[in-house]
């Protein structure tokens, strides 16, 4: 399976990401590849890096909130506030790999990285991922 961090930017988005109520993310990036895959919602409240939802792609749906791209999915997790991975000790490298959240949707291949997102998923209550 494959796996993308899409990051929600707070400046751009018109809610936290620890106010995120559906399984869908936006993007300027072609996500034609990612239907099928997993995706890791991550955003910042202040200093925080909370991750904040879970799904697996199903389809391919409009832009919304300025964005050319998007995806939604028909199951996943949401974890509102609970899910700081600030000081995960992967986190590093998954901010690495999206450029300091720059890249927006970023796909992940680090092993280390992806089982620090599924422990956090887990440890909060997803017990089924997507």
């Amino acid at each position: 399976m494959r796996d993308y961090v899409v990051y929600h930017n707070p400046d751009r988005m018109p809610h936290p990401v620890s106010a995120v109520q559906s399984n869908s993310a936006f993007t300027d990036k072609d996500v034609t590849n990612a239907v099928g895959a997993r995706i890791w919602v991550v955003g910042r409240d202040g200093s925080r890096y909370l991750l904040g939802a879970v799904f697996r792609a199903t389809q391919r749906i409009a832009g919304q909130y300025g964005f050319r791209n998007g995806l939604a999915g028909e199951y996943g997790c949401r974890f509102g506030a609970l899910a700081d991975i600030s000081s995960e000790a992967w986190f590093a490298n998954l901010q690495s790999m999206c450029g300091n959240f720059a890249f927006g949707f970023t796909e992940i291949t680090e092993p280390s990285v992806i089982a620090g997102l599924t422990a956090v998923a887990a440890a909060n209550g997803c017990s089924s991922l997507p």
